[in-house]
């Protein structure tokens, strides 16, 4: 063999690493995409639970008026009205609304909306029925 022999050099080339490099920077950006859109996802699930929360709330109190009939129900929580004490959300308001003041069992609805990010609205509904214990 002398001088002018071949031999099989070890190690990678230059094109074989910024294949590899670019490989991995897809992989990670697509990680890092999937995890900026799972923590969105879990805020507007945790703010849906806090509306269903504060819904439920008013519902509660409007169970508990006493005595509990048909004119302490509507002069308290009016048709249509907000009720305020709630600021869990942001700008958050709560709307009540019946479908007959004068039916009993009532028909009550609970609306819950406020803003999230992006300042795009969200809504969140409640329905039941109260009646006199």
């Amino acid at each position: 063999m002398g001088k002018f022999s071949l031999r099989f050099k070890r190690g990678f080339t230059l094109v074989e690493i910024m294949v590899v490099l670019l490989l991995l920077g897809g992989i990670i950006a697509g990680f890092l995409s999937v995890n900026g859109v799972s923590l969105t996802l879990l805020e507007q699930l945790s703010n849906s639970v806090v509306a269903v929360n504060d819904a439920r709330s008013v519902l509660e109190n409007m169970r508990n008026i006493d005595p509990f009939d048909v004119a302490n129900l509507t002069s308290m929580y009016p048709d249509g009205g907000t009720v305020a004490g709630f600021s869990n959300l942001n700008q958050e308001t709560i709307r009540v609304d019946y479908l007959s003041a004068a039916a009993d069992p009532i028909q009550v609805t609970v609306t819950v909306t406020w803003q999230g990010r992006g300042n795009r609205t969200f809504t969140e509904q409640i329905t039941t029925l109260l009646t006199a214990r």
